[in-house]
């Protein structure tokens, strides 16, 4: 990997994403489609743009595309919305998740995929609840005459739920697959530790951006 890779990379999914929403539009598509096939075709046809290994790098690829999949969903919540609606996007979001991890983990003891270690279950079913935010957005964009309630609660589920299915797939699931074994403890109390480190970043740099926004008026100084 060359020294401009990571930077290649970024552009190149900006570019995806934008391009995307801009041909979405004007087809009247869920830009989800798009996403996917235009991921694939350079992927698979135009390596100069992905100028990483994608295997050895993965965590790059990820951090890239995290605040891209947050964006869409977390720019339509409203502090108000989160008050009126918070313990029904914890259950969709947290409880709905921890669900489905241990119905997975007890899918095991009937081997149902013959082959898959207990962790690859935990990954499997802990990444199979994070609903794709931009599809959520991109279908429900297309409908008129929604309730404004029902799409805080679709839009605040697809967040959540997949910042808590990233957390157990990485620090529980993906750990524990690759090694076979995990410590209970150490895994639940790193897993904790990311979640209140995320939540006091975010915290911090959302009102830091949100005071320094207030300094323009003008829409370059805005971007």
């Amino acid at each position: 990997m060359h020294s401009f890779a990571p930077e290649i990379m970024l552009i190149t999914i900006l570019s995806l994403v934008v391009l995307s929403d801009m041909i979405a539009s004007r087809l009247k598509i869920p830009s989800v489609f798009l996403l996917l096939s235009g991921s694939y075709l350079i992927y698979a046809y135009f390596k100069a743009a992905v100028p990483i290994d994608m295997a050895e790098h993965f965590d790059t690829v990820i951090l890239f595309c995290i605040p891209l999949i947050f964006m869409g969903d977390a720019l339509h919540l409203h502090f108000s919305d989160l008050k009126k609606h918070g313990w029904s996007i914890f259950y969709l979001a947290v409880i709905a998740v921890a669900l489905s991890i241990a119905v997975g983990a007890s899918l095991y003891y009937f081997g149902v995929f013959a082959g898959l270690s207990l962790g690859a279950y935990v990954s499997l079913f802990a990444i199979n609840m994070a609903t794709d935010a931009v599809s959520v957005q991109s279908v429900l964009s297309r409908f008129g005459g929604i309730s404004h309630d029902i799409k805080v609660l679709i839009e605040g589920e697809s967040l959540g739920n997949d910042a808590t299915a990233v957390i157990a797939f990485f620090f529980i699931g993906l750990p524990w697959m690759m090694s076979g074994y995990i410590d209970p403890v150490h895994a639940t109390t790193e897993a904790l530790r990311v979640f209140a480190v995320s939540i006091g970043m975010g915290l911090a740099l959302g009102y830091g951006f949100y005071m320094l926004m207030k300094l323009f008026s003008d829409k370059r100084g805005e971007l």
